[in-house]
């Protein structure tokens, strides 16, 4: 048997770790001073507007987990965000590394639905009695495919943490949003968008097909938010109409994308 290992910043809840048997490693978000683990951003509560910062799992954390899991599993895959956005990826690298190959870690060169994504096809390959190896393999092979973008009230959280790798020249008046794209690990401004209902839109670009492709509609999407917003109901509409074979999943961020990507954070992630 082989166990499934990602980060918090998957931002699967309970019922998406049960039914997939993925265990969730334990990632920080410190905030006023106060150190806490990474949890679901709920409506009813006050969160601070960016105000804080994560802190993703240590080698010893990962060490822990692994030596615990692999009392009751043959193997272990991990899927770590992007190596541009944490050191998560290298923390469990080095934690693996003295535990004989019983372990493989797959940086998903994402964050988010793509880690949620990539954990669900992991357990879907070792259910049909893959290797670790074919299931890395195969992971390496199918983050590819994966497409992303979102938005946040400004750029300004990521380009102070020095995380884009892009900027449009030109400055945007202050009703319109930055629309991001990850590509190769990489957060870059895409565009910009004014409006509940044009920001939808202009997230759902990431589907169309690049000038000479053919269209490829994903099969998998996920839609992330932070508050349950007008723009959120309007693009998982436009998800359900555009792509009707396509299964829909919706989900709220949890803290520690605030703290790194920004506040007001809606976006969606397919495969």
């Amino acid at each position: 048997m082989i166990a499934i290992v990602t980060e918090s910043l998957s931002c699967m809840n309970v019922a998406d770790c049960a039914a997939t048997g993925v265990s969730l490693a334990p990632m920080d978000c410190v905030a006023d001073g106060v150190r806490a683990h990474d949890r679901i951003i709920v409506a009813e509560e006050t969160i601070p507007a960016g105000q804080g910062y994560s802190v993703p799992p240590t080698e010893d954390e990962y060490r822990t987990r692994f030596t615990a899991l692999l009392s009751e599993f043959d193997g272990i895959l991990c899927i770590t965000a992007s190596r541009k956005f944490s050191d998560s990826n290298r923390h469990a690298l080095h934690a693996a590394a003295p535990l004989g190959g019983r372990v493989e870690v797959v940086e998903s060169e994402s964050v988010a639905g793509g880690l949620f994504l990539l954990a669900l096809r992991a357990r879907h390959l070792a259910t049909l009695g893959h290797t670790l190896t074919e299931i890395r393999d195969e992971l390496e092979t199918y983050k590819r495919t994966l497409r992303v973008s979102f938005s946040a009230a400004s750029a300004a959280t990521l380009a102070n943490a020095k995380k884009l790798t892009y900027t449009p020249v030109s400055r945007p008046i202050l009703s319109r949003r930055p629309v991001f794209r990850i590509k190769d690990g990489g957060i870059s401004v895409a565009s910009f968008a004014s409006g509940a209902y044009r920001l939808a839109e202009e997230l759902l670009t990431v589907f169309d097909p690049a000038p000479g492709e053919s269209p490829r509609p994903p099969r998998h999407v996920v839609v992330h938010y932070a508050d349950r917003t007008d723009t959120v109901e309007y693009l998982a509409r436009l998800v359900r109409e555009r792509y009707p074979d396509a299964i829909l999943y919706e989900r709220p961020i949890t803290l520690s994308l605030q703290f790194n990507l920004g506040y007001d954070i809606v976006g969606l992630i397919g495969d």
